[in-house]
């Protein structure tokens, strides 16, 4: 069974870049919560 691929766009990217600049901590992925206009990042 393959596992399926995650496929981040740039502002995914960016906004993982800021997570990790301010905690310090590596993501995983980035969720766009458009719903609340809100970027949900999921750490490690």
């Amino acid at each position: 069974m393959q596992t399926p691929r995650i496929r981040l766009k740039g502002e995914e990217m960016k906004f993982m870049a800021l997570f990790e600049s301010i905690t310090g901590a590596t993501s995983k992925d980035c969720l766009i919560d458009d719903e609340n206009d809100r970027p949900e990042d999921r750490g490690s």
